[in-house]
C-alpha cells in the first residue's frame, strides 16, 4: 500500500512539473498529459508485474528453505 501512494504522490508531481514545463499551448499540455498518465500506467503495470513476480520468488524461496 505505501508503494502504491509514493507512486501516486510522484506520478502526481511528474505530472504538475511536466505541463509548467510545456507550458506553451493548452491544447499541447493537455495532450501530453493524456500521454504521460498513459505511460505511467504501463510503468506502474510493469512495476507490479515485477514486484508480483518477485514476491512469488521469494515465497517459494521461502517454502523449499523450510
Amino acid at each position: 500500500m505505501k508503494i502504491v501512494l509514493n507512486e501516486n504522490i510522484y506520478i502526481q508531481q511528474f505530472t504538475v512539473g511536466y505541463g509548467t514545463v510545456a507550458n506553451l499551448d493548452d491544447k499541447l499540455v493537455q495532450e501530453s498529459h493524456e500521454i504521460l498518465s498513459h505511460w505511467w500506467i504501463i510503468q506502474v503495470g510493469i512495476l507490479i508485474f515485477i514486484i508480483s513476480r518477485s514476491v512469488s520468488i521469494n515465497g517459494i524461496n521461502i517454502l523449499v528453505r523450510k
